[in-house]
């Protein structure tokens, strides 16, 4: 025999020894094992179809709102101490006046 012959000879045994070979536990395992992977791949394909239609994320727009809000009252905390230091003054000029209408009557 020639060595192409054999060596052609020797790499064909070893591929009928290893694909006659395959135990039908390793074959159902397999076969398991592919059928969870496309399970898996049905399911991955559903959450990312989910995904695409979910919302966007508007947390920085709430933050945005959030900072504008709390400017807002600090404004309206001070225009209300503001009014309130008004009426104080108001009332103080009513009693002035009050005061000077008894010193001064009108005839």
């Amino acid at each position: 025999m020639s060595i192409k012959l054999r060596s052609l000879l020797t790499v064909l045994a070893c591929m009928a020894v290893v694909s006659c070979g395959d135990d039908p536990e390793l074959v159902r395992k397999r076969e398991e094992q592919r059928a969870e992977i496309r399970k898996l791949q049905s399911e991955l394909a559903v959450l990312d179809e989910r995904l695409k239609n979910a919302p966007e994320d508007r947390s920085e727009d709430l933050a945005k709102l959030e900072e504008e809000t709390a400017g807002r009252e600090e404004k309206i905390e001070a225009l209300e101490k503001e009014v309130a230091a008004l009426e104080e003054r108001k009332k103080e000029i009513e009693a002035e006046f009050e005061d000077y209408r008894k010193k001064y009557p009108i005839r």
